[in-house]
């Protein structure tokens, strides 16, 4: 293919939309907007199929504000916007999280609320090196409040002469009500007794699902954030 039609393809097939400009992600000029594909029809039968999405959703009656727990020493600013925090084929056991996060005073879903991820891989250890994001991510909340990421079941770790439990560090952020550090625990895991960072109403049931050759586990975990 020639440097022409080279050109010519990107500019058509929409893969040259972006570029940079003094550092700043910009749209290219000239730029199509992006085909539309399936018609009225076609959205009607998925909302026939799958239903139409939720509009009006309300907490669990006697729900509280999710517990803080602390930033820690391996959280790292700037990490992609993505559902999978683990890499392509980690091994470990595949773990999918999926919840929602609420507001005290008006007990209904946050839409637009960030979620800072991170945890640990299978042998204990946090990617620190600079721009290395493994097992991290940032997820924005859809609006009904929900998020859904999919990564390993990480493992404990020593520190400081004691084993940590298995878990996942939480940051969220929303417009209007503070921010919040928390950590998601497992049940099941047996190492809950040795950590004295632990906080059994952070611990959240494991659901074994798939079949047999890809099984997974799966939890949620809702959170609860204040004015």
């Amino acid at each position: 293919m020639s440097d022409r039609s080279r050109r010519d393809f990107l500019r058509v097939s929409g893969l040259a939309a972006a570029g940079t400009a003094g550092g700043i992600l910009t749209l290219r000029a000239g730029a199509a907007p992006t085909a539309a594909s399936g018609s009225p029809a076609i959205a009607r039968q998925v909302i026939d199929q799958f239903g139409e999405p939720p509009v009006t959703l309300t907490m669990k009656d006697g729900a509280k504000a999710t517990p803080r727990a602390a930033l820690g020493p391996f959280h790292v600013e700037g990490a992609p916007f993505r559902g999978k925090v683990s890499p392509p084929r980690a091994p470990g056991t595949v773990l999918v999280v999926t919840g929602r996060v609420w507001a005290l005073d008006t007990r209904k879903p946050i839409a637009g609320a960030v979620i800072d991820l991170w945890h640990c891989d299978i042998h204990g250890n946090y990617a620190n090196d600079a721009g290395d994001f493994r097992y991290r991510a940032r997820i924005i909340t859809s609006e009904t409040g929900a998020y859904e990421y999919e990564t390993i079941h990480p493992s404990r770790y020593q520190a400081g002469g004691d084993f940590r439990s298995p878990h996942i560090h939480y940051r969220i952020a929303a417009p209007g009500y503070h921010t919040l550090v928390t950590q998601l625990f497992f049940e099941g895991d047996a190492e809950h007794n040795d950590d004295s960072l632990f906080d059994a109403s952070l611990m959240m049931p494991i659901v074994k699902k798939g079949e047999a050759g890809a099984e997974y586990e799966a939890t949620e975990f809702d959170i609860v954030l204040t004015k």
